[in-house]
């Protein structure tokens, strides 16, 4: 995944948060369980996602957090289990996400937040036959921050995005959990986390 150049839309300045670079390797969570899928396969996965960015500037200490649960799906059927090279695909069935934006610029205070929905085409993850999984979630929010300031308050328009990226090996043959590996591009750090277990199983 590539993080692409993204603004931070400040009145004392515009601060440019990332520019393309390719994203780090993941630490997943020990433990492989991988099915062959002579066993039960997980159809569907639920659990909390979490994604953060620190950016620190002369002038700016900025910090955006992404918090919620997704739910994966995937219909699969005894056909696409029963071929030796098949990958289970998921797709996001749904899920939200709390957006916070904390901080201070110049002697000004930051404060701003929104809650954001996702859906199919926010995310992907595929399940190898040897139990190892790859991913993403990718999703932009648009909101209105606070600017607490001597002289006053404001508000200015605000625009953060989450580039989750997973990867790992499936635990226990029912469960994702893993953290990605801190990136750091220009002034920001990005790191994140998740956790999903299956709630519904494809028995052969």
């Amino acid at each position: 995944m590539r993080y692409s150049m993204r603004r931070l839309l400040l009145p004392v300045v515009l601060a440019s948060v990332v520019t393309g670079c390719s994203g780090g390797g993941n630490t997943p969570a020990p433990g492989v369980a991988g099915p062959n899928f002579s066993s039960p396969v997980p159809l569907a996965l639920e659990g909390p996602a979490k994604f953060y960015r620190h950016t620190v500037t002369s002038s700016l200490d900025s910090q955006v957090s992404f918090e919620g649960r997704v739910m994966w799906t995937e219909d699969v059927d005894a056909i696409v289990l029963q071929d030796p090279t098949s990958e289970i695909t998921y797709e996001i069935a749904s899920g939200k996400l709390v957006v916070t934006h904390r901080g201070s610029i110049g002697d000004c205070g930051i404060d701003g937040g929104t809650e954001i929905t996702l859906a199919r085409g926010n995310g992907s993850l595929v399940l190898k036959r040897d139990g190892s999984y790859s991913g993403f979630i990718k999703a932009d929010a648009e909101f209105s921050t606070k600017l607490s300031c001597p002289g006053g308050n404001a508000k200015q328009p605000d625009s953060v995005f989450i580039e989750l990226e997973i990867r790992g090996n499936l635990i226990d043959g029912h469960r994702m959990k893993g953290e990605m590996a801190p990136v750091t591009v220009a002034s920001s750090e990005f790191k994140g986390s998740w956790d999903f277990n299956a709630t519904t199983f494809f028995v052969p």
